[in-house]
């Protein structure tokens, strides 16, 4: 996870610009954020919609969070389990 987390320094702009990949926590609908040194970026979903593993809660079962287009982390499934589960496989 440590070579990953490298994600954010590669985006070749201002710590600012970076900010938005990083997002901000929303306690309303979480997490909002990532923190790039408990996630693990699998891919990306489209132009600037990255998916990825948080592992902030369990280093067992990460979550699966994607950036959406309004540059908010956003939960898809609460485990990976759970996504696996949800896509038949």
């Amino acid at each position: 996870m440590r070579r990953n987390a490298r994600w954010i320094d590669e985006i070749d702009y201002d710590d600012e610009f970076r900010q938005l990949y990083i997002g901000e926590p929303d306690p309303a609908n979480p997490p909002g954020d990532i923190d790039p040194q408990m996630s693990l970026l699998l891919g990306d979903l489209g132009s600037d919609q990255p998916f990825a593993l948080d592992f902030r809660r369990s280093m067992e079962a990460p979550s699966v969070v994607y950036l959406d287009s309004t540059m908010r982390w956003v939960e898809v499934a609460p485990t990976i389990d759970a996504f696996i589960v949800e896509l038949g496989l």
